[in-house]
């Protein structure tokens, strides 16, 4: 790539880190004024649940929209037409107009950062391996088998809503849908063994319920968001709330 396509992109990484700052702490305090509000406490969890995804995606959404409508055309500018639309150390539009004169070191905090995004996703996607990996270390050969009428239950449920289901042999209780697009129930013998039927009614509802909303996906695309911004702290925080409100989402469609 030309030293002049190198700009563009470090320039385009510099004006995504400062538009998304200014937009997800915009988008926090809306979130969290609303959430304060009345209004807000008199609606159901799925708009609770909209608001906050909102929150978290149209930040960074709007500044790669920003960043590629105005900087990377200039990729396909000629050098004649470069050099008469932008002269010496106004070399790109947008914030850095504004911010020339900390440059270079704002390219480099923006580039440092990026990077530090990518690895922090990184380790987060790897921690959820290592929950996993201490869930296996639960399993037993010798746990208690579940009732029958137990399993039939579980079969009856998942063949209603179309989804996948694997029993694991454990005393330890835990369900949870594991998988992106072709999702998978997983519910352990001690699950079954501690419920009533109607309890595991409920609980097959509600993971159901996450199945069907395919509400691993939203979450994975979700956590590219969060750690897209170096106010992350505060995406976490809007994180934590969608989650509790996709719960309570799900638990009314269990009830229903």
């Amino acid at each position: 790539m030309e030293p002049r396509g190198w700009q563009i992109v470090f320039a385009g990484i510099e004006n995504f880190f400062l538009f998304n700052t200014a937009f997800s702490v915009a988008a926090f305090v809306a979130a969290f004024v609303l959430r304060r509000s009345r209004l807000m406490r008199s609606r159901r969890p799925r708009a609770s649940a909209r608001v906050y995804i909102a929150a978290l995606v149209v930040p960074p959404v709007a500044s790669a929209w920003l960043v590629c409508a105005s900087l990377f055309p200039a990729l396909w500018l000629g050098d004649n037409v470069w050099a008469q639309e932008h002269v010496e150390n106004h070399s790109l539009h947008l914030l850095n107009a504004f911010t020339v004169v900390a440059d270079p070191m704002l390219g480099y905090a923006a580039i440092t950062f990026t990077l530090l995004a990518l690895l922090v996703a990184t380790w987060a996607a790897w921690r959820a391996y290592f929950r996993i990996n201490r869930l296996v270390e639960c399993l037993e050969i010798g746990a208690q088998p579940a009732p029958p009428e137990s399993i039939k239950e579980v079969e009856a449920v998942c063949r209603r809503h179309g989804i996948a289901v694997g029993l694991v042999v454990s005393n330890y209780p835990f369900s949870f849908v594991w998988g992106y697009l072709r999702s998978k129930l997983v519910v352990s013998t001690g699950l079954l063994n501690a419920l009533t039927k109607e309890e595991l009614v409920a609980v097959l509802e509600h993971e159901a319920a996450h199945h069907a909303r395919r509400d691993n996906l939203l979450k994975w695309g979700l956590t590219i968001c969060r750690y897209a911004t170096p106010t992350f702290p505060l995406t976490a925080r809007l994180y934590r709330w969608l989650n509790d409100q996709i719960e309570m989402v799900c638990d009314e469609v269990a009830v229903r």
